[in-house]
Order: structure tokens, then sequence, then C-alpha cells
């Protein structure tokens, strides 16, 4: 999912949207286009652990 107006992408998952702080309001957000999604990866690059964030994703689905 994709909020154009600040750049903001999360992930919708069941009945919410996420992010990399936790459940977030789905206000503007819409399903990314694969036109937007190529533009957040060339334009944004994640100030966060992903592997860490991966780990931790892991842990919670067990």
């Amino acid at each position: 999912m994709i909020n154009r107006i600040e750049e903001h992408c999360a992930l919708a998952f069941e009945d919410g949207l996420y992010d990399i702080t936790g459940r977030i309001s789905v206000k503007n957000f819409h399903r990314a286009s694969m036109r937007e999604i190529s533009f957040m990866k060339k334009n944004y690059i994640p100030h966060f652990n992903t592997k860490e964030l991966e780990e931790y994703l892991a842990g919670i689905t067990e």
C-alpha cells in the first residue's frame, strides 16, 4: 500500500495496515501499482536493519 501524499509505503496484513512503527491509519493509502513500487525502490533506501526486521517478523508468525 502507498500514500503518495506522504510518499510512504506500508503493508496490508489481515485486517490492518502496518509500517515499521506498527499499526497505522489507512487514510490516504491505496494499493501500490508496479510503477509506484518501482519508484519507491529507486528513490528510497530503508534506514533500518532489514535483517533484524525479517527475523522479528519470522518470530511473530511462528
